[in-house]
């Protein structure tokens, strides 16, 4: 995880992180529908694993722009979903 690797988090303050996101916004339990989704976007995208999961919950979600620094930024995907690295702009 990035939080501890790159920012020197400890376990506690990630897990404090964790909880406050849960409180303060809605999370979505994975469904066979997300992972429906998130199948056929590997295959039309060329995701990975866990990237097509995060891009299916967006999807479904209605989110229309991800940000992310690993996927391809700009990329426009299903015509509803626009991904963004916030370290290009």
């Amino acid at each position: 995880m990035n939080l501890l690797r790159k920012r020197v988090f400890t376990e506690r303050e990630v897990r404090e992180l964790v909880t406050a996101f849960y409180h303060r916004y809605p999370v979505l339990l994975l469904q066979l529908e997300t992972l429906s989704i998130a199948s056929r976007l590997r295959e039309a995208y060329s995701f990975s694993f866990w990237d097509s999961i995060i891009v299916a919950a967006a999807l479904e979600s209605d989110v229309s722009m991800l940000y992310s620094e690993d996927m391809h930024d700009g990329l426009e995907v299903e015509g509803r979903l626009t991904i963004v690295n916030p370290f290009t702009r």
